[in-house]
């Protein structure tokens, strides 16, 4: 159940928004020139045929190729530079024999590396796990070390793997020593059962103690039947002790023989939580760990509503249908 893809609200916006752009931005057209099978020139136009800023505010994008590499610069309607909205007028890729990403690096009006708004000159992928998640991701200056991010609030991280699922995740300093984030914890970890199961989840600060996660709590228990399905998942604050600051207390999931699976939520005095239509209950039939179906139900197990998912074939949901 962990690797459900949860569906929200904002998924549906999003759709939305880009379905709009596309619709305000038709007048505007892409010409693409290229060598040799390789991409060389992007201009946008209007309708006139006169260059226009495109979806990134540059009307024109040159590429240059090198061993393993890919450099792209930025320019206006009338062929200057163009400075972006990261604060960079390009940016180099370089990969290595696998094709993995070793390093971005973004450079200024003369070609050279230079910070972004960001807070950052390049990002370094020193390393990759076989399967091609990365393992160490360094944020660094123009001198190409490691450099602390304001808006991140750390300047490296670092994650860990069983299998293909991720166990760990460690932010760091310059130096690589462990550092709490803005969001209030430096570390995720998650023990596995033998099957590579996720049997809990928690947060810690930089020396270890624990420390509140994004969703509310320190730390969330996975219960399981003898088939490893997901049966309750609770969840704890830094004393261990039952919280619903995350918005409720314990889930519990009931499996029907339809195929279906029935999510019920609680709070601490064992009320069942509503969901923000008002049901208390929500029964899912799940595909390729994706859910394809959600239908809501009232006090008495009444459909009180129905949404629908659609994905294409690499999983990307493409329609909500209410």
């Amino acid at each position: 159940m962990n690797r459900i893809r949860r569906i929200t609200a904002t998924a549906a916006a999003a759709l939305l928004a880009l379905s709009l752009t596309g619709a305000a931005r038709a007048e505007i057209k892409a010409e693409t020139r290229e060598e040799r099978g390789r991409v060389m020139q992007v201009v946008w136009k209007d309708e006139n045929g006169i260059p226009a800023p495109g979806p990134e505010g540059y009307a024109e994008v040159r590429y240059d190729y090198a061993y393993q590499q890919v450099t792209e610069r930025y320019y206006d309607g009338e062929g200057n530079p163009f400075e972006t909205a990261g604060g960079y007028y390009g940016k180099t890729v370089i990969r290595d024999s696998r094709n993995f990403i070793t390093s971005v690096e973004y450079l200024g009006v003369n070609g050279k590396l230079t910070m972004t708004r960001m807070g950052y000159a390049m990002i370094s992928y020193p390393s990759y796990f076989t399967f091609g998640a990365e393992r160490v991701v360094v944020f660094c200056g123009t001198n190409r070390r490691p450099v602390m991010v304001p808006s991140l609030g750390y300047a490296q991280v670092e994650n860990e793997y069983k299998g293909t699922t991720l166990t760990g995740r460690t932010y760091k300093d310059e130096k690589g020593n462990p550092v709490d984030i803005p969001a209030g914890y430096a570390m995720m970890k998650k023990k596995m059962s033998k099957t590579s199961k996720i049997l809990r989840v928690w947060y810690t600060h930089a020396d270890g103690t624990p420390a509140t996660g994004p969703d509310g709590w320190y730390m969330c228990v996975y219960e399981r039947d003898s088939k490893d399905r997901v049966t309750a998942v609770r969840y704890l604050d830094e004393t261990e002790q039952p919280t619903e600051k995350g918005g409720c207390a314990w889930e519990e999931y009931v499996y029907n023989r339809d195929g279906t699976v029935t999510l019920t939520r609680f709070g601490l005095q064992g009320n069942r939580i509503p969901f923000e239509n008002g049901a208390v209950s929500v029964r899912r039939t799940i595909k390729k760990d994706r859910i394809t179906t959600e239908t809501y139900l009232g006090e008495n197990g009444e459909e009180t509503a129905t949404i629908s998912y659609k994905y294409d074939q690499d999983g990307n949901l493409l329609e909500v249908i209410r």
